[in-house]
């Protein structure tokens, strides 16, 4: 019961439908064996953080890095866990079918810092994930709970919101 894939042509961005508090989007490069992923936000709101978790196969793929995209600016703290997706905190976020297919995950989250800070409006890079492709002449990713926390004011808690990228996505690997 899970949804289709949604077919990502490589250099291009693909997002998922457009939010009232704008939108975030995805896009694959593929290049010698080496498959990066920058997701990318359009936020019409203030971002104070991001958090997602990357599903892969890993007879396919092997993670190899993440870093910031520099969107939230310097001094944001930036978490990156890369675990089995049916164990720790992955294990209550992806479903028995998702787990069986997509046997790796990368949580990455990143925050700006201090509570007297707000949150950073406009277009920009969020995260950017890297890959060695293993094998195979395509692959999928699954991302699951892509949230952007937006903080409006000092004395507001951050409020998170969907970043409507879409949930699975296909590219071919070269």
């Amino acid at each position: 019961g899970d949804l289709p894939l949604s077919q990502v042509i490589l250099g291009q961005e693909a997002t998922g439908i457009q939010g009232v508090n704008g939108t975030a989007g995805i896009t694959v490069t593929s290049l010698q064996n080496v498959v990066t992923v920058t997701i990318k936000t359009h936020m019409q709101g203030q971002v104070f953080s991001h958090s997602l978790y990357v599903a892969y196969d890993p007879a396919e793929l092997e993670y190899v890095d993440s870093w910031s995209g520099g969107f939230l600016g310097e001094g944001t703290t930036v978490l990156v866990r890369s675990m089995d997706s049916n164990k720790d905190a992955a294990d209550a976020v992806f479903t028995p079918w998702q787990k069986s297919v997509y046997k790796k995950a990368v949580m990455i989250s990143e925050s700006r810092t201090g509570w007297n800070t707000l949150g950073v409006m406009g277009d920009g890079d969020l995260v950017t994930i890297r890959f060695n492709v293993i094998t195979g002449d395509k692959t999928e990713l699954l991302f699951a709970e892509p949230l952007i926390f937006e903080k409006k004011s000092v004395d507001e808690k951050p409020v998170s919101k969907d970043m409507n990228i879409p949930q699975y996505i296909q590219f071919p690997l070269f």
